[in-house]
């Protein structure tokens, strides 16, 4: 992030990034459901790591939206869906992997990545609806 965040914003601009961010994502957890061996996942790495471009992008457009004396109030909301997601995760992604590993011939253990991946091309489809140029504050 310390390298490639700044100039990546730059170039691509903060939507841009957020594609780029979402597509990897989900392109990362569809690639891993299935991974044989640990070399998959060491080849996926480079592809993965690009998701990081998602939450930069992501909140340089939410800031953009709102005025400066709402800033703490979008920060917070951020940080109270972030805490909601990280207590749902664990119990979502832990039970199915749970259940997928009792029923093999009804499931594959990777399915809680393919899960992860179902909810990353939803957010590809919802940032792909947002406007290319933003005209700041409404």
């Amino acid at each position: 992030q310390s390298f490639l965040v700044g100039p990546a914003v730059k170039r691509f601009g903060e939507r841009g990034v957020l594609l780029i961010g979402c597509t990897a994502s989900a392109f990362a957890f569809f690639y891993l459901s299935w991974a044989p061996s640990g070399w998959f996942y060491v080849a996926c790495m480079p592809i993965s790591s690009l998701s990081g471009l998602m939450m930069p992008g992501l909140q340089g457009l939410m800031t953009r939206h709102v005025s400066p004396s709402e800033q703490g109030q979008l920060q917070g909301a951020n940080q109270s869906m972030t805490g909601i997601a990280n207590m749902l995760a664990p119990s979502l992604f832990g039970l199915t992997f749970a259940w997928a590993v009792r029923h093999p011939a009804e499931a594959t253990p990777g399915a809680p990545l393919i899960i992860a991946g179902v909810i990353a091309m939803t957010c590809l489809f919802l940032a792909l609806r947002t406007p290319k140029e933003s005209s700041g504050v409404h």
